[in-house]
């Protein structure tokens, strides 16, 4: 990391999760580092993504309830309680760690990581004057986003990434129901079934989130930077263009809706019989069993999923960010 960082005549300052391997532990897998330049004009304070082996984790929080925010300044509205959690694991490393460093800060991070960005820059006030976020879920309410009023952000989405789609703005059946069928692109055959399936367990999973007292409401920070299937940045993408761009993705990718896939969204099956339990924890793994399998292949059975890859986004973005 360190050679690395000086051929863009930066050093390493500190790692977020801590210098041993117990201090990682202790924050279990969330981690990241700060970074200074060579002339001390800038830090930068990176949050790691998702852990490689875990990206059904990320669909298994979606399901989480929300809490109230509270930064070292405000507390305005309300947060996705994982995400929240996990910020909490290290934010004292990292204001320790940014008491030795000058200059603006620039916060980033990709999946989680990005999430974790989000939180940091509505924490650390008029320090964190810039954030910049790759294939981030969503992470507060409406109020939470006058938390950044401030600062200057940019969100980066890679065409199809469903990671950028949740959790859902609601968990209302509408919302849990367009978040999957997005997922169902090109016509074929087994489309339709899936489709009726979606429908009839959406309103089952939401009524049950429901009972369970599961209602957070999510709105992300800033509109987002949208680069569309051919790599082209799009800055202010109306949302007509950025659906048809995104229905061209997904039929380009290995010839559109494909059995692989249909096989995977019919276990969906497991997920809203798991909602009819009323078990939050069953649903939790049923969902993240789900997306495990989601994840499985080479490539990955759904465009959605595959412009999630942190090496989409490097493709994407090398050269872009101005």
């Amino acid at each position: 990391m360190a050679a690395a960082l000086s051929t863009i005549k930066f050093s390493l300052h500190g790692w977020i999760g801590g210098e041993t391997a117990e201090q990682r532990a202790a924050t279990r897998g969330t981690d990241g580092f700060i970074a200074t330049s060579d002339d001390e004009d800038l830090t930068v304070l990176a949050f790691r993504g998702t852990e490689s082996n875990k990206p059904e984790d990320l669909l298994a929080d979606a399901m989480a309830t929300s809490i109230p925010w509270r930064s070292q300044d405000s507390s305005r509205g309300n947060v996705h309680r994982g995400f929240a959690a996990t910020y909490a694991r290290v934010r004292d490393n990292i204001e320790q760690a940014l008491t030795t460093t000058s200059g603006p800060l620039l916060i980033t991070g990709h999946s989680l990581g990005a999430a974790l960005a989000t939180l940091a820059a509505a924490d650390l006030g008029p320090r964190g004057r810039e954030l910049i976020t790759f294939g981030s879920p969503l992470v507060g309410d409406r109020a939470f986003r006058q938390e950044l009023a401030g600062v200057t952000v940019r969100r980066f989405i890679d065409c199809c990434d469903l990671v950028a789609r949740i959790p859902p703005k609601r968990f209302d059946a509408s919302h849990i129901e367009t978040l999957l069928i997005d997922l169902v692109s090109s016509p074929s055959r087994v489309e339709p079934i899936v489709t009726g399936l979606i429908k009839v367990g959406a309103a089952g999973l939401a009524r049950a989130l429901d009972v369970l007292h599961v209602r957070p409401e999510y709105e992300h920070v800033c509109d987002a930077i949208y680069v569309d299937r051919h790599g082209k940045r799009m800055d202010h993408a109306a949302a007509d263009s950025i659906a048809a761009d995104q229905q061209g993705a997904r039929h380009d990718y290995r010839g559109g809706f494909t059995p692989d896939a249909g096989r995977l969204l019919h276990e969906l099956k497991t997920v809203f019989e798991a909602g009819t339990s009323l078990d939050a924890h069953a649903m939790r793994v049923a969902v993240r069993d789900f997306g495990a399998k989601l994840f499985q292949g080479d490539p990955v059975p759904l465009r959605d999923l595959a412009d999630h890859a942190p090496i989409n986004y490097v493709s994407a973005f090398t050269g872009r960010v101005s």
